[in-house]
């Protein structure tokens, strides 16, 4: 990998590396900028370093949960001690587990939350404190803009509108009564319910 000079002093996080997207991510941005690597579990994370640092880019392994503050604290602190200033940070933590939503159990619904949004959530707050002058949110759900004085709500909200969009699909292919008034919010009645539901 040939490095270009400017990006010495370059660090990029990817949060939640396994062997497809999150290593994909990791190569790609190690063309421009010394990356960490964080996961879980150390192999995989360990063999995409050793794949990356043997093509001449600079690649550290971190074993790091992202829904735990104090692992995320200490993690962020040796990138930065050992790599330097983060620049850019991919969160790329997740999972999909499979299940309708009646299916889908209290439990297995909170831990996917944690990994996707709280994850995330406490990530940022790590990393903006620190961030440069200039930096950007190049997030693939930019198109659902949020409000920064309302932090805690705008996550919560895009995801119980896409939630109820979900439920309400799920139900329509189950019910004749293709979206149940609460099922989900009435400006999106349109796409689910008869035409005399939308005009009552």
């Amino acid at each position: 990998m040939n490095e270009p000079a400017s990006s010495l002093n370059r660090t990029c996080i990817v949060v939640g590396v396994g062997e497809g997207l999150g290593a994909a991510l990791g190569r790609r941005f190690a063309a421009g900028y010394k990356v960490a690597l964080l996961a879980r579990s150390a192999q995989v994370i360990e063999n995409v370093a050793a794949e990356i640092n043997a093509a001449g880019g600079t690649a550290l392994p971190v074993r790091s949960d992202a829904t735990v503050e104090s692992q995320i604290a200490a993690a962020y602190e040796r990138i930065d001690h050992e790599l330097g200033p983060v620049e850019v940070l991919i969160y790329n933590g997740g999972r999909r587990p499979m299940g309708r939503l009646m299916e889908t159990t209290p439990q297995v619904f909170e831990e996917t939350w944690r990994l996707h949004a709280f994850g995330a959530f406490l990530w940022a707050r790590q990393v903006v404190p620190d961030a440069r002058a200039g930096a950007r949110n190049d997030s693939d759900h930019g198109r659902h803009r949020g409000h920064p004085p309302v932090a805690d709500f705008g996550g919560l909200r895009a995801g119980e509108i896409r939630g109820a969009r979900t439920g309400a699909g799920d139900v329509a292919r189950s019910s004749s009564a293709r979206n149940p008034r609460g099922v989900c919010e009435r400006r999106w009645r349109h796409r689910y319910a008869p035409a005399q539901e939308v005009a009552a």
